[in-house]
């Protein structure tokens, strides 16, 4: 170490600076794009999830009020009232295929997959019971309606109702997380390139300055110029003193010419 060159010493100092400024960049480079990255998933792919397991559970409640709309005995009796309940079905069936459309390409865990497996067969079973129950209502049977709705309907209704809320859950519980903020040793991890950072122009100045390796003389080329430094700093130096004293000289003649006249002056009032 005392027989390296400073020059050597300066070299290796920056490359260390360098190296401290690209693992800053590296590792911003990878938090910023682990964030994007948590941006795109809750965007993309929980938030349009969560929306549409949502317009499905808002349908199915809606051809769950048409069913028991259509076990009032007034309904049956006007085929206006059974056919306006069918039309509703009709457009929740439609929102159920468009929502159907948007989050089942969607990417899935493989717990959600394994209730999204299980939600198919149950919803297929629930609205086959549907479609049965639509026949016994346009039929006019309301006994074997309201028998088959309070038996073999309301189980396979109840089943697909409880998985759709599990998917809800798991989908809610994913956003949850995206949310949440970090414990503090990990929030605290991408400050340790500040800290390398800040520590490199102190270990460079503390290598150079403090080196025992003695500064290089300067080059005789400049040897006059640090010579004729301080004579050109006197020179200036007394040119000024020069004009201060003039100035007060200056001064002094003047007050002595008015000292006369002023004597004579209270000499006379006198």
């Amino acid at each position: 170490m005392n027989n390296m060159k400073l020059s050597v010493k300066l070299i290796g100092s920056f490359l260390i600076v360098a190296l401290l400024i690209t693992i800053v960049g590296i590792s911003g480079s990878i938090g910023i794009r682990n964030t994007e990255q948590a941006l795109n998933h809750g965007s993309n792919v929980l938030l349009p999830s969560i929306n549409s397991l949502n317009v499905i559970n808002e349908a199915q409640t809606a051809i769950k009020l048409a069913e028991r709309s259509l076990l009032i005995p007034e309904y049956l009796k006007e085929d206006k009232d059974v056919d306006l309940q069918m039309k509703n079905m009709e457009k929740a069936w439609k929102r159920v295929e468009h929502a159907w459309k948007i989050y089942e390409p969607l990417e899935q865990t493989k717990e959600e997959a394994a209730v999204w497996g299980n939600f198919k067969t149950a919803w297929d079973a629930w609205k086959g019971d549907i479609s049965r129950f639509g026949d016994l209502a346009k039929a006019k049977k309301r006994d074997e309606a309201v028998a088959f709705s309070s038996g073999k309907l309301r189980e396979s209704f109840d089943k697909a109702e409880k998985l759709l809320g599990d998917l809800i859950d798991i989908n809610v519980k994913g956003a949850k997380e995206e949310a949440r903020p970090r414990p503090v040793r990990q929030s605290s991890a991408p400050f340790w390139p500040l800290d390398l950072t800040l520590w490199g122009p102190y270990s460079q100045s503390f290598w150079v300055f403090f080196s025992p390796c003695p500064l290089p003389a300067p080059s005789p080329g400049w040897l006059p110029v640090l010579r004729t430094a301080p004579s050109r700093y006197r020179r200036r130096r007394a040119r000024s003193l020069r004009r201060a004293s003039r100035w007060r000289r200056g001064r002094r003649s003047k007050r002595r010419h008015w000292r006369k006249p002023l004597r004579h002056w209270r000499r006379c009032r006198r």
